[in-house]
């Protein structure tokens, strides 16, 4: 008898496994056509339709008028890395490809890939060191795009947060803000953004990695600190639920229904990790 409840349960298991279907998302910047491809509405999607926008402002400085086609495949538990150029021409029409397969992707990196088939538009094919390219200095044109502000779109419903917290990227550093007095007021500025969330119009919760937080109080002058916690490898969005005790849960999730709560309370300017 549970040798077949053992049975049932991994059939279980197993369809659900086949019933998850990948998220696939697309959205057109000019003459620059983004694609991402991810298992869940990771921010690594928004982080994909700004590099679309700087793609486009990359091609406006230089005069590019061609079609680059950007292919995101988010990798959200391995530590993938991986890419490839491509350029195919029909009658007198040129069109380009970057295919990415990586677990976070970087400005600068595809600013130079893009740098890079502008200036080789011609060749028949591409033959350099992609990761060479990707990893150069940016050049003075690349370090210019960059420094435009490029705030964090709200195509996707699933990925709106409902509220006047945000960021914009600016210079590769993510600078997250509410407002106050009807202005941008910057609160944290990041070199590196895993997810950004909330769950009421008091405080803004921002993740910098998959295992750190920091816990942003509305209309507060103190400044956030980081806290670490260990999310035993639950590699789903995480979710943020909030309590008039100013006690809050970040809920981590697996498939399989797998799930584990951690809880904190804000307490006189401090997070409190509770048992």
């Amino acid at each position: 008898m549970r040798e077949k409840i053992i049975i049932i349960i991994l059939l279980f298991m197993s369809y659900q496994n086949y019933a998850h279907k990948d998220i696939l998302v697309s959205r057109k910047f000019k003459n620059i056509k983004v694609i991402t491809e991810s298992s869940f509405y990771f921010e690594e999607i928004n982080k994909t339709f700004i590099i679309g926008e700087y793609a486009s402002l990359m091609c406006q400085e230089m005069n590019f008028k061609d079609t680059i086609t950007i292919f995101f495949k988010h990798r959200y538990v391995d530590n993938v890395n991986k890419c490839d150029l491509k350029r195919t021409k029909k009658i007198d029409k040129l069109s380009f490809f970057i295919d990415y397969e990586k677990s976070s992707f970087d400005f600068k990196e595809t600013l130079n890939l893009i740098e890079y088939i502008i200036k080789h538009r011609n060749k028949t094919s591409f033959n350099c060191k992609i990761k060479k390219v990707e990893s150069k200095n940016a050049s003075k044109l690349v370090k210019e795009v960059l420094s435009k502000k490029v705030y964090r779109p709200s195509i996707l419903p699933e990925l709106v947060i409902g509220t006047d917290s945000s960021y914009y990227v600016k210079d590769s550093k993510y600078y997250i803000y509410d407002f106050k007095d009807d202005k941008e007021n910057i609160r944290l500025s990041l070199d590196k953004l895993y997810q950004i969330d909330y769950s009421n119009e008091s405080f803004t919760v921002v993740f910098d990695s998959k295992k750190s937080f920091y816990y942003i109080k509305r209309n507060s002058v103190e400044k956030s600190k980081i806290i670490l916690f260990d999310n035993e490898d639950f590699y789903m969005p995480y979710k943020v639920n909030s309590f008039p005790d100013n006690t809050f849960i970040i809920e981590l999730f697996k498939l399989q229904g797998l799930k584990k709560d951690l809880r904190y309370k804000y307490n006189d300017g401090e997070v409190i990790v509770l048992q």
